[in-house]
């Protein structure tokens, strides 16, 4: 058990819309993608189409900072 949030907000830094939830999952980096997948349902369902992810995870961080997957990078 453990839950997970964030936050999405405009350029200037001005607060959108927060979430929060608990989850049911066997280790943290687990509930790191379920919040990162949570925060891009909302960012679409509220209409954001380009937006900057930001997370405190060093286990789901490219480590050079950028996504190398042409694929993920169309989608989004």
């Amino acid at each position: 058990m453990g839950g997970t949030g964030g936050v999405i907000r405009d350029h200037l830094g001005s607060w959108i819309v927060g979430f929060s939830c608990k989850l049911k999952v066997a280790n943290a980096h687990h509930a790191e993608l379920l919040a990162l997948l949570h925060g891009l349902n909302l960012a679409q369902k509220i209409n954001i189409n380009h937006l900057l992810v930001e997370t405190d995870s060093q286990v789901n961080a490219p480590t050079d900072g950028r996504i190398n997957n042409e694929a993920y990078n169309e989608g989004v």
